[in-house]
């Protein structure tokens, strides 16, 4: 089962909906449901919505949890939320 869904930052999403828009590789991170560290060089393809939880999709079919997402040096700021997740 998921983890439950922590909503992110507007301004954050629109940050990686611009990313996915102009097709280039990014170093993506995130921590896995054990919180280990992940990493894969790809492109963004699209996001989606399944059962509450936002996820990005990578290429190679990968989907990772927006709210697991370490790259960039951005961490989470949980003010002004989307409110994604309810």
């Amino acid at each position: 089962m998921e983890a439950p869904c922590k909503p992110i930052n507007c301004s954050y999403n629109d940050r990686l909906e611009a990313w996915a828009t102009l097709k280039q590789y990014y170093h993506i991170m995130w921590s896995d449901q054990d919180g280990t560290r992940q990493e894969v060089k790809s492109k963004i393809i699209d996001f989606l919505l399944r059962d509450g939880v936002e996820y990005l999709v990578a290429e190679n079919d990968l989907h990772i949890h927006l709210d697991s997402w370490l790259s960039e040096g951005y961490s989470h700021p949980w003010s002004k939320l989307c409110g994604l997740c309810n």
